[in-house]
C-alpha cells in the first residue's frame, strides 16, 4: 500500500464507485461524535464502563467511515479498483494481458461487466448508456480476447 498512487488516465468510470457524499460525512460525523461524548460523558460522570469500549470502537469506526472511497474504472493499463480512507490509499490493477475473456451483461437498466482472470474474475458495473464507449474500449484493449454480451 502506498499513500500516494501515480495518477492513471480514466476511460470510463464504473458505476459500482463508492464516492463521497456530504450527507453521508454529516451523518456519520454525527454518530461518532455522540457515541465518542456520551461514552466519555458517562464513564467521568458515573464511572460506567458498560458499553464503553463498543460505543468507543464504533464511534471511531463511523469517523473512519467519513474519508472511505472506493474508485472502479477502466484505463489504459486495465481494469482498476482504488480503496482510499485516512490512513491508507491501494490500488489493485487487472492488466489487459491477464484477462482470459469478459462479459458483458444488460440487467436491471444498467451494464455489469465480468472480466474472467484464471477461475477468477472482477465485477463492474456501468450505466446503460456507456455501452458503445465501453465495448469500443474493450475492443480496442481486448483485440484476441472473448468479449461476450448477454441480455437479461
Amino acid at each position: 500500500m502506498t499513500n500516494n498512487l501515480q495518477p492513471l488516465d480514466i476511460l470510463i468510470t464504473s458505476k459500482s464507485t463508492i464516492k463521497e457524499s456530504m450527507p453521508k460525512n454529516i451523518l456519520f460525523f454525527i454518530i461518532g461524535a455522540y457515541l465518542l461524548t456520551t461514552s466519555i460523558y458517562k464513564y467521568i460522570s458515573a464511572g460506567s464502563t458498560k458499553y464503553l469500549l463498543t460505543s468507543i470502537l464504533l464511534g471511531i469506526a463511523a469517523l473512519v467511515v467519513i474519508r472511505f472511497r472506493k474508485l472502479i474504472y477502466i484505463a489504459k493499463e486495465g481494469i482498476v479498483t482504488e480503496t482510499h480512507t485516512w490512513f491508507t490509499h491501494h490500488r489493485e490493477l487487472l492488466e489487459w494481458k491477464d484477462v482470459k475473456s469478459v462479459t458483458i451483461m444488460e440487467r436491471n437498466g444498467a451494464l455489469v461487466v465480468f472480466a474472467e482472470k484464471d477461475t477468477f474474475g472482477w465485477k463492474a458495473r456501468f450505466e446503460k448508456s456507456q455501452h458503445d464507449e465501453l465495448r469500443s474500449i474493450l475492443s480496442k484493449y481486448l483485440k484476441d480476447k472473448e468479449i461476450k454480451e448477454i441480455r437479461v
